[in-house]
């Protein structure tokens, strides 16, 4: 075929340069235009395209939110609008930014590097506009200390408070690890801050609306995996971000299978975050699990030893911190399992605990609700309601439980050498090397 009759059998899309490309593609930011031919997907891969994309899909046009008062003051943000202006950004409805996101996570290419490199930026950006704004007169080291800050987000929880000339206060926080989200206490003269609130300004230049399946479920899970859900799930509300009760199962599914601890307890976290922030009562149930999970746990393992026991009891661990009231009661693959166990010295309290814990009536796992003090619900002394309180709520052991003193709950903290803690900590405390 001559040159002539091959370039007529193209899309005239893709005889235009890669430059013209990649401009219209800067001007309309429609992922799926990358997917349309290999050739596409080619021209458009460059590194400042994609995140441009990342851009477009995570960021707030209004990233600061003063506390307290009834009209946002305005604040100019020509570095951070410039960093828009250079992505050609514009103000999507939820809807569509929801449906982008959706679109853009389910591909491989936004790693956990890509989105950390977005996130930072777009906060650096918002902070150094944020300080240029307010134009403090600080001393030489202070100065030199917060602009340090602000260019390279911490990749873990900090904090920087130094006094102005003029008499004013600040205390910068990065809440979260790898400073998706910032806070800041303002205490001197300027009007537009709330001294009644601490901090009185959020700076939260990105948003998330979706953890969509294919963030959820690994297959496999790699460490990149991990640490995306990771950054993804942190500092953001938790209420308005959509996902599936299936996917999460999924992925936890093939962390036990993967026999992969660490997959699971950051999926067990991030779940365990959207029940607490969707929860309307007292009386609702944490985040449940399939029963399967729990047979599974405990089939995963093909070697018999000491060390290949310790990996599926740190899974069994995490899923009944999870909600161990998920787990089918007097399983016989489980009631095999923790009779095993019982073989060995180094797990044998664990295998007691749980022979008594699976033995253990439901009927059992009803206490007394005394959250109104002496008082019933309906206000008279003494009459209770007997609800359902889960064992463990955040990875911790609940705070009903944990009161009464409740047998079960002695043994797990008589197994375990002391009180178990929260998934925050753990999770905090995996480390962000990849």
């Amino acid at each position: 075929m001559s040159q002539p009759a091959r370039q007529a059998s193209k899309s005239l899309l893709l005889l235009l340069p890669n430059e013209l490309l990649q401009s219209i593609y800067l001007h309309c930011l429609e992922p799926n235009l990358a997917l349309a031919s290999g050739l596409l997907g080619a021209a458009l891969s460059s590194e400042t395209l994609l995140q441009a994309t990342l851009f477009q899909a995570f960021w707030r046009p209004d990233p600061l939110h003063f506390q307290g008062v009834d009209v946002q003051p305005i604040v100019k943000l020509p570095r951070y609008s410039l960093l828009a202006q250079s992505a050609h950004l514009s103000e999507q409805t939820p809807e569509e930014r929801e449906k982008m996101q959706r679109l853009i996570l389910a591909q491989p290419w936004p790693t956990f590097t890509r989105l950390r490199n977005c996130f930072s930026q777009l906060l650096a950006a918002a902070c150094y506009d944020l300080f240029k704004d307010l134009n403090l007169p600080m001393r030489f080291e202070d100065q030199l200390a917060l602009d340090e800050l602000i260019e390279n987000p911490p990749q873990k929880r900090a904090a920087f408070t130094a006094a102005s000339l003029d008499g004013s206060k600040i205390d910068l926080y990065y809440n979260w690890p790898l400073a998706r989200t910032a806070g800041l206490t303002y205490t001197g003269q300027d009007p537009r801050f709330n001294w009644r609130h601490h901090p009185n300004l959020d700076i939260k230049p990105t948003i998330v609306m979706t953890l969509p399946d294919a963030c959820l479920q690994g297959a496999p899970w790699t460490h990149s995996k991990i640490q995306k859900l990771r950054i993804l799930s942190y500092g953001i509300n938790m209420k308005d971000v959509t996902y599936s009760s299936a996917g999460f199962h999924a992925g936890m599914k093939n962390a036990v299978l993967e026999r992969n601890p660490t997959a699971l307890l950051v999926l067990a976290w991030a779940a365990d975050r959207i029940y607490a922030m969707r929860k309307s009562s007292h009386h609702d149930t944490p985040f449940e699990l399939p029963q399967d999970i729990f047979r599974s746990a405990v089939s995963s393992s093909t070697e018999d030893n000491e060390s290949a026991d310790a990996i599926t009891i740190s899974i069994f661990k995490i899923l009944l911190r999870t909600h161990a009231e998920s787990m089918p009661k007097s399983d016989d693959r489980i009631v095999a399992w923790a009779t095993h166990l019982l073989s060995r010295p180094s797990s044998q309290a664990f295998g007691q605990w749980l022979l008594e814990f699976s033995s253990r009536p439901e009927e059992n796992e009803y206490i007394l609700d005394t959250s109104h003090g002496d008082f019933g619900l309906y206000g008279i002394r003494g009459d209770f309601d007997r609800v359902r309180r889960p064992l463990f709520q955040g990875g911790e052991i609940s705070y009903k439980h944990r009161r009464i003193g409740h047998e079960v709950i002695k043994g797990w903290v008589i197994t375990e050498g002391g009180m178990p803690s929260s998934f925050d900590h753990d999770v905090e405390n995996i480390g962000f090397e990849i």
